[in-house]
């Protein structure tokens, strides 16, 4: 169950509030201090390499804060959030697209890890050739090939993040590591 605000997506009905949702979307999060202090639990920095706003980080913690260290995590019962722009937050198509693929694979692999082998080859498969149809698509429609400098950043950052990370974008503690 995803949690779809009006905002954003003005065909999704009003949400009940305190329903339990296994993601948020970064436009609206907010945890309890208890996420941070006591579980040591923080977004993972990999996913800012190519500056501007994140992608994908708000599924990644909502999924590893629920999946992984299984906590709950519902609509909020009050509250506004005011959703600024930053400057800066695309600078440009190539560092858009290196970032879609960079944090795209890195949230993969989290979500598929557990799975078999021949599994997660597969999805992997299935994911970079949709990908790079969806990449295609977009530099023949504004005609610019920035696209694929990107995608050829993504993918040499993300080989080495790969190698770095072993396996795990989130590293958390139990709150008393020092």
């Amino acid at each position: 169950r995803v949690l779809l605000p009006c905002l954003y997506h003005y065909m999704a009905p009003p949400e009940e509030k305190g329903q339990e949702v296994d993601w948020a979307p970064g436009c609206g999060m907010a945890f309890c201090m208890e996420v941070f202090t006591t579980l040591s639990f923080f977004f993972p920095e990999a996913f800012q390499r190519f500056g501007g706003y994140a992608i994908g980080e708000d599924f990644a913690f909502s999924f590893c804060l629920k999946h992984n260290l299984k906590r709950k995590m519902v609509n909020g019962l009050y509250g506004n959030f005011v959703h600024y722009s930053v400057a800066g937050g695309r600078p440009n198509i190539k560092n858009l697209f290196a970032a879609r693929w960079f944090n795209m694979g890195l949230l993969f692999d989290e979500v598929y890890r557990n799975d078999g082998f021949f599994s997660y080859c597969l999805r992997w498969v299935l994911f970079r050739a949709f990908h790079l149809i969806h990449f295609a698509w977009n530099a023949l429609k504004h005609r610019n090939f920035d696209v694929f400098r990107g995608l050829r950043d993504g993918s040499k950052a993300l080989r080495r993040e790969r190698k770095k990370i072993a396996g795990r974008l989130f590293r958390y503690g139990t709150g008393n590591d020092s």
